[in-house]
């Protein structure tokens, strides 16, 4: 073979990987744009759904400021209580929404997207310990130095409700986990 023929085939493949190059970046591309949604698009989209609510609900605390069923130092702890707790939980899904956005199934190489998914999973668990607590303090709170009767039973109608409907998200996001962690 000669220096000719060489050339030749260097110009071939450089051109052949170009076009392999090309290829992918169009792929992740056409995956990024919404054409194909991954389990990864879905944990995202659930976890910025939930911190833009929760966001949502730290400025509708300010409402317990009005309630008359309670006292008015308890409003007020109750009120600080409920922004806290609702910031928390929104910082802390958007913490996981951009962990899950760093990664790219397309340039990482399969043990660290595991990696990444897993220690995710762990944070989401970890993120719950701290929050179910809360979240009983703070209803707990307004069941406990509530006067009226009415709003107890709201209150524990509340907690079915919101277990249920907590449940099920839980689940569902632990589902595109699973899924995630297969499709890998």
């Amino acid at each position: 073979m000669n220096t000719d023929e060489l050339k030749l085939l260097w110009e071939e493949n450089s051109r052949r990987l170009s076009q392999l190059e090309d290829d992918m970046d169009s792929m992740v591309r056409n995956a990024r744009d919404g054409r194909r949604r991954t389990a990864l698009d879905n944990l995202i989209a659930y976890y910025r759904r939930f911190s833009m609510l929760a966001f949502a609900c730290a400025l509708m605390c300010s409402v317990y400021l009005k309630v008359t069923y309670l006292p008015e130092e308890i409003r007020i702890m109750i009120a600080v209580w409920g922004v806290v707790y609702f910031l928390t939980a929104g910082i802390m899904d958007r913490w996981l929404m951009k962990q899950l956005e760093k990664i790219n199934i397309y340039t990482m190489s399969f043990s660290e997207v595991v990696k990444r998914v897993i220690n995710c999973r762990k944070k989401h668990h970890l993120f719950m310990l701290i929050l179910l607590p809360m979240a009983v303090c703070l209803v707990g709170g307004m069941a406990f130095f509530s006067t009226n009767e009415i709003l107890v039973w709201g209150i524990w109608a509340g907690i079915l409700v919101g277990c249920i409907v907590g449940a099920r998200a839980y689940y569902k996001i632990m589902f595109q986990y699973k899924e995630l962690l297969r499709d890998e």
